[in-house]
């Protein structure tokens, strides 16, 4: 939701008469290129998303064609991404800086990279250097991911421990005390037969 209010603050902050998809919902709106990791979001702002194949049916070629504009358009934006990224190393890591100064930095670097496309094109290695980075975090995923399965087998295996070591003490507990117990019988067995034997003899 955060995101979502961020994107529409934005979109309204810098407006356009800019005409095409989405204009008639949202007139006064910059047209949001997205992927269609953000379904939903046409209904907040003017977001331009590509339409998911609906489950057990086909696209029709009208859709197809519209994904393919979709995607064609939205390679100058990765081509950007690459090339700010590349430039700007705060936008290829984790940001550690406080949140309150997340906004102006990533202005700056937006406003610098501007300036420098203008210069320098972008080209397709630019596209390429996005993917990388993408690709680098799809990495960092997935090994955090498997150091929370390390981390909850490993504790698993010590709560599994942590039984068997409780049943083996409660065990050896009840072995010791029947073995009392059958001891103090046989012990009170032996004074009832040695107290019926003295009995016999006095008679």
């Amino acid at each position: 939701m955060e995101f979502e209010e961020g994107i529409r603050l934005l979109c309204r902050r810098h407006k356009t008469t800019a005409k095409g998809e989405g204009s008639t919902s949202f007139a006064a709106m910059w047209g949001v290129l997205a992927d269609k990791g953000y379904q939903g979001l046409d209904k907040s702002i003017r977001a331009i998303i590509p339409k998911r194949r609906p489950r057990g049916a086909a696209l029709t070629f009208d859709e197809e064609s519209r994904n393919r504009r979709v995607s064609s358009a939205r390679v100058l934006v990765e081509n950007y991404f690459g090339r700010m990224t590349s430039l700007w190393r705060v936008c290829s890591t984790t940001f550690t800086w406080h949140e309150s100064k997340f906004d102006r930095i990533i202005n700056i670097c937006v406003a610098l990279t501007n300036f420098h496309a203008r210069l320098h094109p972008l080209r397709a290695e630019d596209q390429y250097l996005y993917e990388q980075i993408l690709s680098r975090y799809v990495s960092m995923a997935e090994e955090q991911r498997r150091k929370r399965q390390r981390e909850r087998v490993i504790a698993e295996s010590r709560r599994a421990s942590a039984r068997t070591s409780l049943d083996s003490t409660a065990s050896s507990s009840t072995i010791r005390s029947s073995s009392l117990a059958s001891t103090t019988m046989g012990d009170s067995s032996q004074e009832i037969l040695q107290e019926c034997e003295e009995v016999s003899q006095a008679y």
